[in-house]
């Protein structure tokens, strides 16, 4: 087995325990058929991230870029899949440019707040100092925020939100324990790294900087009824040490 697919059935595993497990705590709220389904998206995604666990060919007109745009495209197709399929699926996952939420305000204020804090964070080179270049910034805008949001917010969240049953509104957003998981499957999906296939390296910064993350954007997301500011701050998040 090689290395990076090793990586990726780290992190899978990771993903999957962390849902069981959370969802074992919570079992008396727990509806096992939403907890089956939000199981099976993370399975169906992790083939698409993993393409096919490398049975799926990168098709040669990829094969010149520096980042993997065909496996953001395959997991964009999956998460569309998905959400269609969903009872609803269109309305859970946010997949609307309205800002319809009862905490839209509120939503949009830490929108803002939070892409103050990565434009500080980037003028003190803490993401590092990168040379700008057009690809990695039209990758994170076009492939890499709105998938992600796509799948993690749009169909895992929603999914997971539903699982884990009754829910309280906290600061203008409805939310249950769900929140935890969904954003452990964030942070964990960015588990490892494989510097030039060579090995795995756990990258903990970055594993609680997006579990981190994945709280702020789930929140944002039931606050404004949208996935559009979460791609915001998202693609901001990304790019910004890049443009500044």
């Amino acid at each position: 087995m090689s290395i990076p697919l090793t990586a990726d059935l780290i992190e899978i595993g990771l993903m999957l325990a962390s849902l069981l497990i959370t969802a074992a705590i919570f079992r008396k709220r727990v509806q096992t058929g939403w907890l089956l389904a939000s199981v099976g998206a993370i399975l169906v995604g992790a083939v698409a991230l993993t393409q096919g666990f490398g049975l799926i060919p990168r098709p040669e007109i990829f094969n010149g870029l520096s980042y993997n745009w065909f496996l953001f495209g395959l997991l964009g197709a999956v998460s569309i899949a998905l959400i269609a399929a969903m009872p609803n699926g269109w309305q859970r996952s946010g997949l609307t440019l309205a800002q319809n939420g009862p905490g839209v305000r509120s939503a949009s204020f830490v929108a803002f707040a939070v892409c103050a804090l990565l434009t500080w964070m980037a003028t003190q080179n803490i993401f590092g100092d990168p040379s700008f270049r057009w690809e990695p910034v039209l990758y994170n805008a076009v492939a890499v925020g709105p998938v992600e949001e796509l799948f993690f917010r749009g169909v895992v969240f929603a999914l997971v939100l539903e699982a884990f049953g009754a829910r309280k509104t906290i600061l203008g957003a409805e939310m249950n324990w769900g929140m935890i998981p969904a954003a452990l499957v964030f942070g964990f999906a960015h588990a490892t790294s494989t510097p030039a296939g060579a090995e795995i390296v756990f990258n903990t910064y970055l594993i609680l900087w997006t579990t981190l993350g994945g709280f702020v954007l789930a929140w944002m997301r039931q606050a404004s009824g949208s996935l559009l500011l979460p791609y915001v701050v998202h693609v901001y998040g990304n790019n910004i040490h890049y443009l500044l």
